[in-house]
């Protein structure tokens, strides 16, 4: 119980002389003390904006990555349009030049004549052969032309 007493006296003394030296400090030390926990404040929040501008460059080299991924090399070249698809972008063409055409099942597309091309919009150009109102078949070539969400602008052939 008197070591218990002794540590007890110990610890109130060593309170009492950290009182004094607070009281005894001068406005130069306080001033110093502060700027030093002031100054490792902005230590902490550098470290911390540091590990933050970090993870943003990883998630964003991340996403460039992923975006790099979902670029499909097409046969044609035409890029995904508004999330279309190359196969997506002939069909809403050949059903478009079809409504034109005076017998619309006779319509044949020569697939490998694939064509992209990027002018103002992007145009789409192929060559399939159809049949006429004489029933003789000919070869044509249709271009549509589509914006950047992958919408038909205009369809024509020849």
């Amino acid at each position: 119980m008197k070591a218990l007493k002794w540590v007890g006296i110990a610890f109130a003394l060593m309170m009492a002389l950290g009182v004094v030296l607070v009281l005894l400090e001068t406005d130069e030390q306080t001033a110093a003390r502060e700027a030093e926990y002031k100054q490792a404040e902005i230590e902490k929040a550098q470290v911390k904006a540091e590990k933050l501008q970090a993870k943003a460059d990883k998630q964003a080299a991340k996403d460039k990555v992923e975006a790099e991924k979902k670029i499909v090399k097409t046969r044609s070249g035409i890029p995904n349009l508004g999330g279309k698809s190359e196969p997506e972008l002939i069909t809403d063409c050949q059903i478009d030049i079809q409504n034109k055409l005076s017998n619309p099942r006779s319509m044949d597309i020569i697939s490998s004549n694939l064509k992209y091309k990027k002018e103002l919009n992007h145009e789409l150009w192929f060559q399939f052969y159809a049949k006429n109102q004489f029933n003789a078949e000919s070869k044509h070539t249709a271009m549509c032309e589509f914006d950047n969400d992958g919408n038909l602008l205009s369809s024509k052939f020849e």
